[in-house]
């Protein structure tokens, strides 16, 4: 039984009693659903345990936050792109400190077989019907964020924007992608978020983003749809965050974390949990 929180009427007072009686997570591996979630994950990333702009490739260089509030309850990224850039920052599984990520037991390697490895062809996106991700307990990665601005100059484009993803496995051989709205392969339209807090609604638009402002928002990418680049494997070595690709953006984002889940996540509280995934053993 998965038990959720969100939209139950119960005080976090209930929503533990409910969970204890019930007991810990469930699933195959180092564990499963935590109590209180909705979704069982392979990898999970908590963005507050970071110290350090190393630990992220590229952050420093791109967003111009510094100082004590760069760290809080995650790590904040403030810039102004002034031309349509294609400025973001890698989670490098060989850079992030074992104590911030689910499988920190393993060192810093995101384990493999957190992510399905699709039997798309390179050119094509993943179908529907794919059997190696449908099902998998990876199929969607999730980025927790909190939107403080996000104001898109739409002189530029009428098209929209969003956060964009790029995953990278073994090297640079094999990779999957997620732009939306990218100008200049037209059929990557549609490979962009498909899911804001669990429901099929994602930010595109400056409304959209204008009515989740300073509000946990939880973004999530399902592999069903995204561009397969090369020849991916099941093995991710490091994720490229796109606050805003391709487009001319005055952003003030905070990033929480990462989940990697069977399910889209819904609306859920900080610090992001890691420490029952179904791979691995929780972080060191």
């Amino acid at each position: 039984m998965k038990i959720t929180t969100g939209g139950t009427g119960m005080i976090s007072s209930q929503s533990s009693m409910v969970a204890s009686t019930l007991g810990g997570g469930i699933g195959g591996g180092g564990g499963g659903v935590e109590p209180g979630l909705n979704y069982d994950y392979t990898w999970a990333f908590d963005f507050s345990k970071l110290t350090a702009t190393t630990e992220l490739a590229n952050f420093q260089g791109n967003f111009t936050q510094s100082g004590s509030g760069l760290f809080s309850d995650g790590v904040r990224g403030v810039a102004t792109f002034s031309s349509a850039s294609g400025a973001g920052f890698f989670v490098d599984e060989s850079a992030i400190p074992t104590a911030s990520h689910s499988n920190g037991s393993a060192g810093s390697e995101i384990p493999n077989n957190a992510l399905p490895d699709p039997t798309a062809a390179t050119g094509t996106k993943i179908a529907s019907d794919d059997v190696n991700v449908v099902g998998h307990g990876g199929r969607y990665i999730s980025i927790v964020c909190t939107f403080h601005k996000y104001d898109i100059d739409t002189s530029h484009s009428s098209q929209p924007t969003g956060i964009n993803l790029q995953l990278f496995t073994e090297g640079t051989a094999g990779q999957i992608w997620w732009f939306g709205g990218y100008d200049y392969i037209p059929n990557f339209a549609d490979g962009k978020a498909t899911h804001l807090n669990g429901s099929t609604n994602p930010p595109e638009y400056q409304a959209d983003y204008d009515a989740i402002i300073d509000q946990i928002s939880v973004i999530t990418f399902d592999h069903v749809g995204a561009y397969v680049n090369g020849n991916p494997s099941a093995d991710p070595l490091k994720i490229n965050i796109l606050p805003c690709h391709r487009r001319i953006v005055d952003m003030d984002i905070t990033f929480h974390g990462m989940i990697f889940s069977d399910t889209p996540p819904n609306a859920i509280t900080l610090p992001v949990e890691i420490t029952n995934p179904t791979l691995g053993s929780g972080p060191a």
